[in-house]
């Protein structure tokens, strides 16, 4: 008969005890990588939700923001916007005034109108295009002195083209209401008589 080995002791043999030990670090293994996976899952599913929140957040404030830039576009297109633009067109007004030469206009004016005829009203005006339209009235004698001081004044460099808009007979004189654009920059010695030289 044949001989029988019975291990009657708890040590496994040892050919088991290395299979166990490679299964043992496998099983290790696999438990390392799950609990890693799961911990990934987590922390990217809280990433996730933050990174939602943070978008409602966003969005919400985006919202109010929109709503903000619509107030202060109604605003600025209505009440406020024509504050501004009054303010601002007052202020540019006054700058003019204040740098206007009366000085200038007047020597201008004198040196071209004729004994029989004076001036009655005379009113600077900045126009649309930002040009000087001067409306004068004036009376004469004869239509003949103010059609001359009509043709003096166009004659002039810092005058255009005058248009009468009133011509009126009275008993003894005629009188006329005219617009002529007035352009200051024309005349050479002005910048001298305004700084005094």
């Amino acid at each position: 008969m044949g001989k029988y080995h019975l291990n009657l002791s708890t040590r496994p043999f040892p050919a088991y005890r290395i299979v166990s030990s490679i299964m043992l670090a496998v099983f290790v293994v696999l438990v390392a990588i799950s609990a890693g996976q799961v911990y990934g899952y987590f922390h990217y599913t809280e990433l996730a939700n933050g990174i939602k929140d943070s978008e409602r957040n966003l969005k919400a404030e985006t919202e109010g923001l929109a709503k903000q830039e619509q107030q202060l576009r109604t605003q600025l297109g209505g009440t406020l916007a024509t504050a501004k633009i009054s303010e601002v067109t007052y202020i540019n007004s006054m700058i003019e005034r204040r740098n206007f030469c009366w000085t200038c206009l007047l020597r201008h004016i004198e040196t071209r109108i004729p004994v029989n005829v004076h001036l009655t009203s005379l009113k600077p005006e900045r126009g649309p295009d930002g040009k000087i339209v001067l409306s004068l009235s004036a009376q004469g004698r004869s239509l003949a002195d103010l059609a001359d001081f009509i043709d003096r004044l166009q004659s002039a460099e810092v005058f255009e083209k005058v248009n009468v808009a009133v011509e009126e007979k009275h008993q003894n004189d005629y009188s006329i209401t005219m617009t002529v654009p007035y352009f200051p920059e024309r005349d050479p010695g002005q910048l001298k008589e305004r700084r005094g030289d």
